[in-house]
């Protein structure tokens, strides 16, 4: 309501600057002021409605970026998960081979590849040993594919 009183003082005070300023022109240049302040009048009138759409867009704007941050941070959680969920598991398969070997963790290198299409149910499709030293390399995949169930790889690297 306040709104609306103020745009009705506007155009009364719009309206009087108008009838002044014709007033106090020279004859010959009347139909100038009077186009100007035609244009002026419209101007005035359609704020209102630009002011709506505005508004409108701005709320729709609005809207759909906070859709997008909230999309967004599901998502960066969803893969800090996932991310997380990797390295404990490449820690884990480390210490493992560590532990049946007794090689220093320095001499271990792994990778692992998961399926997170369901976050809940993490699956991990495939492990990869790298080791530094001769070792039993058919005796370490058994037991990794034994102890976490998923296609394991292991290579010796000399």
């Amino acid at each position: 309501m306040e709104a609306l009183k103020e745009y009705l003082i506007i155009a009364m005070s719009a309206s009087i600057m108008v009838g002044l300023a014709e007033s106090l022109v020279k004859e010959g240049t009347k139909p100038f002021v009077r186009f100007i302040s035609g244009l002026f009048i419209i101007i005035l009138l359609a704020f209102p409605v630009l002011d709506a759409l505005t508004g409108f867009t701005s709320d729709l704007c609005d809207t759909l970026n906070a859709e997008s941050q909230q999309e967004n941070t599901e998502y960066d959680i969803s893969k800090g998960i996932v991310q997380s969920f990797g390295k404990v598991l490449e820690e884990s398969v480390k210490d493992h081979v560590c532990n049946i070997t007794g090689f220093d963790g320095a001499y271990v290198l792994v990778f692992s590849e998961t399926d997170s299409s369901d976050i809940g149910n993490i699956k991990i499709t495939k492990i990869t040993v790298k080791l530094y030293l001769k070792a039993d390399a058919d005796m370490i995949r058994r037991s990794v594919e034994n102890k976490y169930g998923a296609y394991t790889e292991v290579y010796i690297i000399d």
